[in-house]
């Protein structure tokens, strides 16, 4: 008698979140935009404890001028719309 044992779709989307987080840098942001939060590489690359910028909005990252603009006011609110964002961004420190 043989068995298969298949893959829960479950299991492989935990399996594909838990290789992300060991590769990559995340954050989570709310429709708000406020920080849920990040991960170890991203508080390690950015400097930063969870408890430093947790509830915050991620604005505390750019340099004032680049917070006051237009563009950034419009990538915000295409990521509200849920819009994918793509790109390199720059932060202050």
């Amino acid at each position: 008698m043989s068995f298969w044992r298949g893959h829960s779709a479950s299991r492989d989307a935990t399996a594909q979140v838990e290789a992300i987080n060991r590769s990559q840098a995340v954050i989570e942001f709310g429709a708000d935009g406020t920080i849920i939060i990040a991960n170890k590489n991203f508080l390690d690359a950015m400097g930063y404890a969870l408890a430093d910028i947790q509830g915050r909005h991620p604005s505390m990252f750019v340099a004032p001028d680049v917070r006051d603009s237009a563009d950034y006011r419009a990538f915000w609110a295409a990521l509200a719309r849920g819009e994918f964002q793509m790109g390199e961004f720059e932060r202050a420190g």
